[in-house]
């Protein structure tokens, strides 16, 4: 019970970034791939899955991010 309402807690802060990454059109493909690894109990597989639609939320947030708030960043020591 307490991991599911972690998730649901993580979820909720996510939810806004998965909107900008279009997750809907795509989560049921990952999700699908996640579930057979899992259903074939093959966990490095499942594991890899699991990273590689990580990182592809990652970059796609990085870079949603930069493009829509790039401009407002200071880079060099404050004064």
């Amino acid at each position: 019970m307490r991991r599911s309402i972690i998730m649901g807690h993580l979820h909720d802060r996510l939810a806004g970034y998965l909107v900008l990454r279009r997750a809907g059109k795509v989560q049921e493909v990952s999700h699908g791939r996640i579930i057979e690894t899992l259903r074939a109990h093959d966990v490095a597989a499942a594991r890899q899955v699991m990273l590689d639609e990580l990182n592809e939320s990652r970059d796609a947030i990085l870079e949603r991010v930069m493009q829509e708030d790039g401009a407002l960043w200071h880079i060099g020591a404050a004064k």
